[in-house]
C-alpha cells in the first residue's frame, strides 16, 4: 500500500490523536485540520479525509475536492445515512479507528486503475461509456465524476450483464466494514447517488433499475467498444 497524505477534519481530540497513531505506523501522512477547515494546500495534497461533524461539513469538501475519499465518524445510523447522502463513500461509528484505517486502505486500492478482460477497451451501456481501466465515465459524451464506492458499484452491476445483483453482493463488493455499513439500506443509499450522476432523470432511472425482493440490476448487456479516449474521469 503506497502511502497518502489524509485529512482529519471535525474529529474530537482522541479519535483524531488514535487515528495519527494508527495512520502514521501504516506508513500514511495523517493532517488535522485546525478548527474542521482544510486549507487549500491540504486539500489538494490529500487523497483522502475523515470526516466528523454536520453533514454540511461533508457536502462541502465533497463538492470542493470530488476526488477525495470522504470516510465519516457518525454517532447513530441516522447520521451515517445522512453522511453517505452528501458524498461519504464509507461511515462508521464514533470509536471505530481501526476500522476506519481498515476501510481507508481498502478503498485506497480499490481507487487504483483496475484492469478488465479487456482493459484497453471500453465498455458500453447506451450512451454510458466506462473506460475502467483509467477510471473514466462519461455518459452523452459529458464526463461524469464518479468516487471510487460509485465506480465500484457501476463495475459490479457492469459484471453481471443485466442480471439481478443483491444488496447483501453489492456490500461485498464494495468491501463494507462492520459497523454501520453491515445495513443493507445503505445500498439504496449508494445507489441513489450514483443514479443521480449516470441517470437523465434520477427519479425515472433507465439504466440502473431496481428488481423487487433482490437488489438492482443494469438495463441491456454492455458491449465493449473501442480505445478508452479519456473522455470523463472517475474521482
Amino acid at each position: 500500500m503506497a502511502p497518502a497524505v489524509i485529512l482529519l477534519t471535525g474529529l474530537d481530540s482522541r479519535a483524531e490523536r488514535d487515528l495519527q497513531f494508527r495512520l502514521a505506523a501504516r506508513g500514511h501522512r495523517p493532517i488535522a485540520t485546525a478548527n474542521g477547515r482544510a486549507t487549500l494546500r491540504e486539500v489538494t495534497a490529500a487523497r483522502a479525509a475523515v470526516v466528523s461533524g454536520p453533514p454540511g461539513r461533508i457536502q462541502a469538501l465533497h463538492a470542493a475536492a470530488p476526488w477525495l475519499i470522504l470516510l465519516a465518524l457518525c454517532a447513530s445510523p441516522e447520521a451515517a445515512l445522512a453522511a453517505l447522502a452528501v458524498g461519504a463513500e464509507q461511515t462508521f461509528p464514533s470509536t471505530a479507528t481501526a476500522q476506519v484505517v481498515a476501510g481507508l486502505e481498502l478503498s485506497l486500492e480499490r481507487q487504483r486503475p483496475r484492469l478488465l478482460s479487456q482493459p484497453a477497451k471500453d465498455l458500453c451501456c447506451g450512451d454510458l461509456v466506462i473506460d475502467a481501466r483509467r477510471q473514466h465515465v462519461a455518459r452523452g459524451g459529458r464526463p461524469l465524476h464518479l468516487t471510487s464506492a460509485e465506480l465500484a458499484l457501476l463495475l459490479c452491476l457492469l459484471g453481471a450483464a443485466g442480471r439481478p445483483v443483491s444488496r447483501e453482493r453489492i456490500l461485498e463488493h464494495l468491501g463494507a466494514a462492520a459497523g454501520f455499513d453491515s445495513e443493507s439500506r445503505l445500498v439504496d443509499v449508494h445507489v441513489r447517488n450514483l443514479r443521480k450522476k449516470i441517470e437523465v432523470e434520477p427519479a425515472l432511472p433507465d439504466l440502473v433499475l431496481s428488481v423487487p425482493g433482490i437488489g438492482y440490476r443494469l438495463r441491456g448487456d454492455p458491449v465493449v467498444s473501442g480505445a478508452g479516449d479519456g473522455s470523463g474521469s472517475a474521482a
